[in-house]
């Protein structure tokens, strides 16, 4: 994104860019106003397609962007605007889409809860998981083996500095709002960040660790002393 909010994506492994609508300033965007001359690269805090743009230009994109919430917004060829959905004012941390429909993960007092997100003529979210006990102050969503997991990441302020010093994940089941503790042992990796989380096979990439979660973002905040700077690679079999 540039400071025109000219807004493109890249496909990192082709290098193929895709041109998508302006994030103009509308009045129903007035809360990321102020960020706009200063902060331009921070407004989208992520974003998730539905298809691969290479197969169908008919894509839509869900962006979490960033102002006095983590609020959610969507667009697809045609639409003149993007669209702010409108009830979704929670501190939104995480979507995915998976199995079809988008998904977000706010947290909710002292939960992390799981949100169907409907980009449809009416436009809104609903709650459809269960509340997850708050264990850390990031979470991640993450299709694993086609099971959906929150991941959270618990984070400690060390020699003026935040450090992750512990993550959870936990199996979330959809159909009757349960969630349970899980420790993955398919042996697949796990890359977490805020452009995208992908699961790999160690079997075609020896060098990834099996059963382990790549931490490999760097969260944006407005101060950047309340930045957590650190790379980390969970061992989810050791625990470390």
């Amino acid at each position: 994104m540039d400071v025109d909010l000219n807004f493109r994506l890249l496909n990192p492994f082709t290098r193929k860019c895709y041109d998508l609508h302006p994030l103009s300033p509308y009045d129903s965007f007035e809360d990321i106003t102020t960020y706009v001359e200063t902060m331009d690269h921070m407004l989208v805090a992520k974003a998730i397609l539905d298809r691969d743009p290479s197969h169908s230009l008919e894509f839509k994109v869900l962006i979490i962007m960033h102002g006095e919430r983590n609020r959610l917004a969507f667009w697809k060829l045609g639409d003149p605007t993007w669209t702010l959905i409108p009830d979704a004012c929670f501190f939104f941390n995480d979507i995915i889409f998976f199995k079809g429909d988008f998904y977000a993960v706010a947290i909710y007092n002292i939960n992390n809860d799981i949100y169907l997100v409907n980009t449809g003529p009416h436009p809104n979210v609903k709650r459809v998981g269960p509340h997850v006990k708050l264990h850390g102050t990031f979470a991640y969503l993450v299709d694993y083996m086609g099971e959906l997991l929150l991941v959270q990441r618990f984070r400690y302020y060390f020699k003026e500095q935040y450090v992750t010093i512990r993550m959870s994940i936990s199996k979330i089941n959809l159909e009757d709002k349960t969630y349970s503790e899980y420790k993955p042992t398919e042996g697949h990796s796990v890359f977490m960040g805020a452009n995208s989380c992908m699961t790999i096979d160690p079997r075609k990439y020896p060098i990834c660790r099996k059963n382990a979660l790549y931490l490999a973002d760097r969260p944006l905040n407005i101060s950047d002393e309340h930045v957590c700077k650190d790379l980390w690679i969970y061992d989810n079999l050791a625990e470390s």
